[in-house]
């Protein structure tokens, strides 16, 4: 169910939403109750009930773990590669003016 509800906010939220306005239709004390104005707070505590919040914090798959350190192997491969062309680059004697 906390599933349900964390995946699926807008649905929970349309479902309280009605079941509010049912109850406003068939309870003639409700009457007056603005069914939206009521369903904010309950698809909030729905919300806090099953863990929805917007700090959840994320976790990596092991995949996308993996393919982090791919790239970021494959970047210092590719800097090392780099310094060394411009060592080599440095080392080198300058070339000589051309004859006219």
């Amino acid at each position: 169910m906390k599933d349900f509800i964390r995946n699926n906010p807008v649905r929970v939220r349309a479902a309280v939403v009605a079941v509010v306005a049912l109850l406003a239709s068939v309870i003639p004390a409700l009457a007056d109750v603005n069914a939206e104005a009521v369903a904010g707070p309950i698809v909030a505590v729905v919300a806090l009930w099953a863990g929805q919040s917007a700090g959840r914090r994320v976790v990596l798959s092991e995949d996308h773990q993996a393919a982090e350190l791919r790239a970021q192997r494959a970047t210092a491969e590719r800097d090392a590669a780099h310094d060394e062309a411009m060592a080599l680059l440095a080392a080198a004697p300058p070339p000589e003016p051309e004859a006219q």
